[in-house]
Parts: structure tokens; sequence; C-alpha cells
């Protein structure tokens, strides 16, 4: 039913277009005998080439012979002489009949070639939005690998498709996003190995392969796949393998088409493009899974470790004579750099913002503080360094500094400033209403910790409180080859 339904729309297009073509000419001839005055003799048969060559071109080679032939049959029974055909008249009427048929040639190359160029320019037009779909890390796989097999099958002109990932574990290909498929061919192909089908053969090969006829396919020759094949409409098939940087296997990219298909060099070439997209767009998804999988074990053996030292630490000062305070004290450093640790696994180990940074320390103190400062992202070893100097800081003013006194103010600014090599963060920590002229006369640990965090750093006592300010470069993101070495250690020692 819908064969014949298609087959009536396609011959009323054509009557259409032929009835076009007619009124054509019978416009221009009604044209030609309006200017009759103007358009004396041989001259007048120029009027009718206009008209077939627009026909030629907006509306197909078929209409435009058709014009040809018919203006030809108006020249010869209404504008020759009634007297008969002169030598001029006939040397006119050979030179309208040869002009037309080279000038209808000439048109419908140009049609064609217009054509293709726009229809190309739409493929690559399609293939653009998929490229700026892939490199967006906010989108949904999902709707990304649908766009993936939305785009092949517009590229190559096909009415399926689907995009199988690989599995390594397994060795298979499964199905990760389809169009055009029912139930029955989805279950049959939902896992993939050694099966006799286009996309096994792509897999063990490495190697695009195409089946432009699925029934004298040798591929699927005694295969239950022909049938399944056969029974969608899936007659013709073009499985491209998406391989990583590394050339290991991906997935694979398939569209499918409900005819024999013979594709062109350029609809391959279009291919590869695509295929080259989404290879890229895996190998970057595969990357960050690994680098969030080795972040949550950083996470996991590093929560132990610290644990693992605040045990011993617990049992070892627990009968050695070691005041309660300096027990303390251990603690607390240590949950500070549990603290780092947590800002870090929870930025991915990239970047921690400052100001979160800062007020998550300084919560616990007396609201007698202030904090200002622009947006800064420090990277991880800041972070650590900073999260344990303001512990130091914030629980010196506690017992010596300003919050040790009621009307003491504790400020903690910084801003932004660029030198030759780049960006400069400017730290300032200022405490105001206690005098602390001179520096205490013997540094503990946490003096220490601070002058080895931040060796540059400058330390002012002065009769109106305590300042502190140092100058830090500030740098993009991690290192790459720092995250690899940080990769190889974890799998190559295990922690308690």
């Amino acid at each position: 039913m819908l064969e014949s339904r298609t087959s009536h729309s396609s011959s009323r297009r054509g009557l259409q277009t032929y009835g076009i073509a007619l009124l054509a000419i019978a416009l221009t001839f009604a044209l030609r005998l309006a200017l009759s005055e103007w358009l004396n003799g041989d001259l007048g048969l120029v009027t009718f080439i206009p008209a077939v060559l627009a026909v030629t071109y907006f509306v197909g080679l078929g209409p435009g012979i058709a014009a040809s032939a018919v203006s030809i049959i108006v020249i010869w029974c209404f504008l020759l002489p009634e007297s008969g055909l002169s030598s001029s008249s006939a040397v006119a009427l050979a030179a309208f009949i040869v002009g037309v048929i080279v000038s209808i040639l000439v048109v419908d190359r140009l049609r064609l070639a217009t054509d293709e160029a726009t229809q190309e320019l739409a493929q690559l037009r399609h293939l653009h939005e998929l490229s700026s779909l892939l490199v967006r890390d906010d989108e949904d796989f999902d709707r990304v690998a649908s766009a993936a097999v939305t785009t092949a099958m517009r590229i190559s002109g096909a009415v399926k498709g689907n995009l199988q990932l690989f599995d390594a574990d397994s060795g298979a290909l499964k199905i990760a996003a389809h169009q055009g498929f029912d139930a029955g061919f989805l279950q049959f192909f939902e896992y993939v190995r050694n099966d006799g089908s286009a996309c096994a053969a792509a897999m063990r090969s490495g190697q695009r392969i195409i089946i432009d006829d699925v029934a004298k396919s040798e591929i699927f020759a005694g295969q239950p796949s022909r049938q399944v094949m056969l029974d969608a409409q899936a007659l013709a098939v073009i499985s491209t393998p998406l391989m990583s940087s590394k050339n290991t296997l991906l997935g694979m990219i398939s569209v499918h088409f409900n005819k024999p298909h013979q594709p062109r060099d350029a609809e391959l070439h279009r291919l590869d493009l695509l295929a080259r997209q989404v290879s890229d767009y895996l190998e970057r998804k595969r990357a960050e899974q690994v680098e969030t999988t080795l972040m949550r074990e950083l996470q996991h053996r590093s929560n132990n470790l610290l644990a693992v030292v605040q045990a011993m630490a617990h049992r070892s000062f627990s009968d050695s004579g070691i005041p309660a305070d300096a027990k303390m004290r251990f603690e607390q450093r240590l949950q500070a750099l549990a603290r780092a640790n947590r800002r870090l696994t929870n930025s991915n180990w990239t970047n921690v913002d400052l100001t979160e940074l800062v007020n998550g320390e300084l919560e616990y103190l007396p609201a007698r503080t202030r904090v200002t400062g622009p947006t800064v992202s420090l990277q991880a070893q800041l972070v650590q360094k900073f999260t344990l100097v303001l512990h130091e800081l914030s629980t010196n003013a506690v017992k010596h500094g300003a919050m040790a006194v009621p009307d003491g103010t504790l400020t903690a600014t910084w801003s932004v400033t660029h030198n030759g090599n780049g960006r400069v963060l400017c730290f300032r920590w200022e405490e105001r209403g206690r005098s602390q002229a001179a520096a205490p006369g013997k540094g503990g640990f946490g003096a220490q910790l601070i002058t080895t965090s931040f060796p540059e750093a400058r330390t002012h006592y002065g009769d109106a409180g305590f300042t502190w300010e140092v100058e830090v470069p500030l740098k993009g993101d991690n290192d790459p080859a720092a995250f690899a070495a940080l990769r190889s250690a974890i799998e190559q020692h295990t922690m308690p």
C-alpha cells in the first residue's frame, strides 16, 4: 500500500513538472505574439530559449527536453513563413535546435553541480553541528550518541543506523544508540562478537566493511544474521570502526540502506570525518572515566592513610606522657590535612576556589573576621599549603592574637596582579586589636610550617597587631605529566 501511494505521488509530481513546461512555452508564445511588431522574422525564435533554459534549470532535464520539442513544433506550425521554408529560415531553425540542445545539456550539468554543491554544504553543516556537540562537556552521552547516528544517516543517505561500543573485557560490541530498527533486530545484534555480520568483520579487521547487497554477500551467506537483515529491510550496510589515537577499537558506527547501495567516495570521506570526531569524543570520555576512578582510589587510600596515622599517633601518645595539648594540636593538624584532601577530591583534584577555602578554615572563629577578594582557583599543591597555613594562623589568632581579645579583628584579603610571567596572587592576613611588637622568642612547629610552606612570605609584628603577606604565582590546571606519575604510583604501590 505504501509503495503504491509513493508511486502514485511520484507520477503526479511528474505530470506537474511537464505541465509547467507546457505552460512556460504557452506563455512564451503569447509573449512572442504580443511582441511580433518588434520581433519580425527569424529573430523571434530566440524568445523560446530563456523559457527552455529556465524549465531545464528549475524543473529538470525531462521537462526541459519536452519544452524544447514543443517550442520547435510551435515554431514550425506558427512562426515559419507561409510561403515555405527559406534557406535563411532553415539555417535559423537549425541554429535554434542546436543551440537549445547544447544549452539544455550545459544548464542541466550546471543544475546538477549546484545541487551537489548544495548537498555537500548541507552534509558539512551536519558534521559541524555534531562537532560542536561533541566538544561540549555538559552534554548527556545518550543524546550525543543519538546525534552521531542521526548525522551518519544524513551524510550517507541511509535510512537506519546504530552506534556500538566495544567492551574489552567481553570482546563484544554493544548497541549504545540506534534509529530505524525494530525490537527483533536490536535483540539479535545487542551483543556482537564473532557473528556473521558487517560490524563483526569490521571489528576483526579494524577496517571499514562495505556490503552493497546483503542478499549476495559472502559475509552473510549461511548466517542467521542474513535473514534478520532482510526482514529489517537493511539490504546494504557500511560499518566503520571507531579507533583511538593508539589504534585500539572503541566502537563501531554503521549505516543501513533499504536497497542495494554502492557508496561514492565523497560519502565514504564524510563517514571517515564523522568516525574521527566520534572516536576522539569516546577516547576523551574514557580518559575522564579513568581519571575519575584514579581520583576516587586516591581519595580512598589517602583517607585510609590519614586514619592509620591518626590511630598510630593516638596509640603512641596514650602512654608516653606527652601533654594533652600537644596531642590535640597534632590531631587538629591531621584534620586540616584531611579537609584539604576532601576539597581536592570534591574538585576532582583540579582547582579549588580560594574564597571557599578561606571561609572553611575561618568558620569556627568569632564573627569578627572579614574575607574579601576576587574569584581565584588554586591548584592542588597550593590548596594543601594554604589549608595548613591558614589553620596555623587561625589557631595562633585564637590563642595569642586578635581573636584572643574581645575587640580584636581579623581580615583576610587578596588580589591578582600580572607580571611578565603571568598572574600573581597577593594574599594578606591582618590582625588588629592586640599589640604584638615582636616575634615570639621561640618558633614552634606551626611557625616552621608557615615558613617552610611559603619561605618568600613577609611577616610583620607591630603595635597595632600582626600581618602576614605572600605573593604566589598562579598556574593553570594540574600538569598532565604529574597526573601520569601519580597514576603510575597508584598502580604500582598499595597503601594500607
